[in-house]
């Protein structure tokens, strides 16, 4: 009987001293959770500063100053989705009620939107840099036109995204700039041109393109305007094209010919 009685109380005991545990790590929870709402309220103010729609701040120094920002921003965004998942994960353990934290779906999308337009834009930059710098006569056209017109999507998608913020504006302009300019290139790097061909191009811009020249560079051509005789120089390079075509089926045929065994019957 003694055990029994022993045992009720170790059986109420436990109880009681569970219910006290949920109690207070449901106030440690309700205490915490206000805090969050806080920190996501304080991000939130430090996404609309003016700096991430300031036209000036597009320079290498402007960019480094905000690119520091969207780090600083970028841990404590991290922070509040990981406590988000911690609650909920904590209110299952406790069997309560989960709480909804759209507040930080929200901040979570409104940095990626500026942290992909900035680091883009940063992105971009060094990649220009770099086409420009390489010589002509090997430059690889199809990854660069793949990269032009990844940056262009994302520069259009900012731009839809912040409609009122200008920095994604005067951006994506400078990407349809040098999108505009592929045309030309892909045409003048078409290994169907022969030196006729070159020579009439060299004609229509008034300048000698020297593409064996290694400090002929993809930036030296786009300086030279190319672009403005667009029309004409992809004309050249379509009729290239097309006598390379032309020549190559003659030579087949020639080809067919040369190895056919004529038979020759008496008659």
């Amino acid at each position: 009987v003694q055990a029994l009685k022993q045992i009720k109380a170790l059986v109420v005991t436990g109880k009681e001293r569970d219910e006290h545990d949920v109690a207070h790590f449901t106030k440690e929870l309700n205490d915490e959770i206000p805090e969050l709402r806080k920190s996501v309220e304080q991000q939130n103010l430090r996404l609309n500063h003016t700096d991430f729609s300031d036209a000036a701040k597009m320079t290498v120094e402007g960019r480094t100053e905000v690119m520091l920002m969207l780090d600083e921003i970028e841990e404590e965004v991290k922070k509040g989705s990981d406590d988000a998942v911690r609650f909920n994960n904590y209110q299952d353990v406790l069997k309560s009620e989960q709480t909804m934290f759209e507040d930080v779906d929200e901040l979570k999308i409104k940095f990626q939107a500026r942290a992909k337009l900035w680091r883009g834009m940063e992105d971009w930059d060094g990649l220009v840099s770099t086409w420009r710098d390489t010589q002509f006569g090997v430059v690889e056209v199809e990854p660069i036109s793949r990269k032009v017109a990844e940056y262009n999507k994302l520069a259009v998608q900012s731009q839809k995204g912040m409609p009122e913020n200008q920095v994604p504006q005067i951006w994506g302009d400078e990407v349809s700039k040098f999108k505009n300019t592929m045309p030309v290139v892909i045409s003048l790097r078409n290994k169907s041109l022969k030196q006729r061909h070159w020579d009439d191009i060299n004609k229509m811009i008034g300048q000698e393109l020297d593409l064996d020249d290694e400090a002929f560079t993809l930036g030296k051509l786009l300086a030279m305007g190319v672009d403005q005789h667009m029309e004409a120089i992809q004309e050249v390079s379509g009729n290239a094209s097309a006598e390379a075509a032309l020549e190559e089926m003659l030579e087949n045929v020639r080809g067919k010919w040369r190895d056919m065994e004529l038979v020759v019957n008496p008659y």
